[in-house]
This record gives structure tokens, C-alpha cells and sequence, in this order.
């Protein structure tokens, strides 16, 4: 006999009642990306090939979105339920691209010298925290990932909140 969900089954064949147990337990869904042409494919491809199997990643040039408008990126990600990960700032108007609607928007800020370098850094950092927190930490919120902390802003029905959070406590 074996524990699920605090009841106790039976491990004799009973494929009805196991499928609808197991289908309850809580899934852990790898964080669904999407990123626009702000940032070099071939971060992209690096990402897949070291955390393949960890992030399901999308980039707007392999998928046939390039040349399209910032307003065609945002809605494309929340229609396919991805996280928009960008260098653009625009994405912070709240305006344009309201946060209550938001699938999760990240703004990589950062400054010359090395800035492939940097980067790639900060998306590693960004990467690591979003495996940890979860991908649904995301939804209704925008990031600025930046090279020392990441700034987070999301909506809740009681209204917009911030918070920083510094890399080294994260």
C-alpha cells in the first residue's frame, strides 16, 4: 500500500481510481518563456542546450514573430501563457501593457561594458529564481532584472504592490 494525498491506496489494479487520484496531486509545470528580439537568439539556444528540459522556450524570430510590434509580442505571450522576457522598457507602461492582464513580464536592464556577458548573468539569476518560486510567481507581474537585484512589481485584487529583491538574499 502507498500514501497519496493522505488516503491510502490500494497497489492492487484499480486504473479509474489511481488515474483520478494522481490527476489531483499538484504538478509542477516548467516555466513557458517567450522572448522577444530585444535579446540575441543565441542566448536562447545556450539556455536550451544547459537547462534543456527545465524551461520550455520560445524566441520571436524561431517562432515567426520578427519585425512585429511590442503590443504583438505582449499579446502573443499571454495568449500562449508564456512569461515575456525582453530588454524593451516600454513593457513597464502600465498603459500600454496593463499588469492586472500581464503573463508575466521580465525587463533585463542592463549597461555596457560586457553586456552579453552581463546579460547572460542576470538571466541565469532570473532563470534560477523563477525555477524556485514557480512559474505561477509570475503571472500579473513585471520584473526589471538588473545586474545586483530584481524589482518586482504585481497586481493583487487589493491593488499594485513593489518590492526589491537583492540576488544575494534570493
Amino acid at each position: 500500500m502507498m500514501l497519496v494525498n493522505a488516503k491510502r491506496v490500494s497497489e492492487a489494479p484499480a486504473p479509474y481510481g489511481r488515474r483520478r487520484q494522481r490527476a489531483s496531486l499538484p504538478r509542477r509545470r516548467k516555466p513557458r518563456l517567450y522572448f522577444d528580439e530585444q535579446l540575441p537568439i543565441s542566448i536562447v539556444e545556450r539556455l536550451q542546450q544547459q537547462h534543456s528540459g527545465k524551461f520550455n522556450v520560445v524566441h520571436a524570430i524561431s517562432s515567426g514573430n520578427s519585425g512585429r510590434e511590442d503590443q504583438f509580442h505582449y499579446e502573443f505571450a499571454r495568449r500562449t501563457h508564456r512569461i515575456l522576457v525582453s530588454r524593451d522598457s516600454h513593457y513597464l507602461d502600465d498603459r500600454k501593457f496593463p499588469l492586472h492582464m500581464s503573463p508575466g513580464v521580465v525587463v533585463i536592464d542592463v549597461s555596457p561594458p560586457n553586456e552579453d556577458e552581463k546579460l547572460t548573468r542576470v538571466l541565469w539569476h532570473f532563470l534560477d529564481f523563477m525555477r524556485t518560486a514557480g512559474h505561477q510567481y509570475a503571472a500579473r507581474t513585471k520584473f526589471v532584472a538588473s545586474e545586483d537585484h530584481l524589482d518586482r512589481m504585481y497586481a493583487t485584487k487589493s491593488g499594485a504592490y513593489s518590492e526589491r529583491l537583492d540576488w544575494a538574499k534570493v
